[in-house]
């Protein structure tokens, strides 16, 4: 990808119980955008996003409005080089994922965090 971007962020308030991953996971896919989305302990939902840089941006304005049950407090998010990105499983470059393949193998759905 030419002007790529990963980001890794966190997303806070009414979160979880209220389809926010498979709500990002259609977004996401629909976008083109490659990486994962899951809930955490704490009650917030943690996503890795991988793509153009322009529909990241516009991926992590649509995370902070959230579906319409949704209500997001907060989020926060780091830029990463996308060699240090947790982004295993996910093929930066077209193809299936092995396993839990989903919209073409280029977003995911993980296990809830411990």
């Amino acid at each position: 990808m030419s002007d790529s971007l990963c980001r890794h962020g966190r997303v806070t308030g009414r979160v979880q119980g209220v389809g926010f991953r498979d709500w990002t996971l259609r977004q996401a896919s629909r976008k083109g955008i490659r990486g994962w989305v899951r809930n955490c302990a704490d009650g917030s939902v943690e996503v890795m996003l991988y793509g153009d840089r322009s529909v990241v941006e516009d991926m992590t304005l649509r995370l902070r409005q959230g579906p319409m049950l949704s209500r997001v407090d907060e989020m926060t998010y780091q830029d990463l080089d996308v060699q240090k990105a947790d982004l295993v499983g996910v093929p930066l470059v077209g193809g299936p994922l092995v396993g839990g393949d989903i919209s073409g193998g280029i977003f995911t759905k993980r296990e809830d965090a411990p």
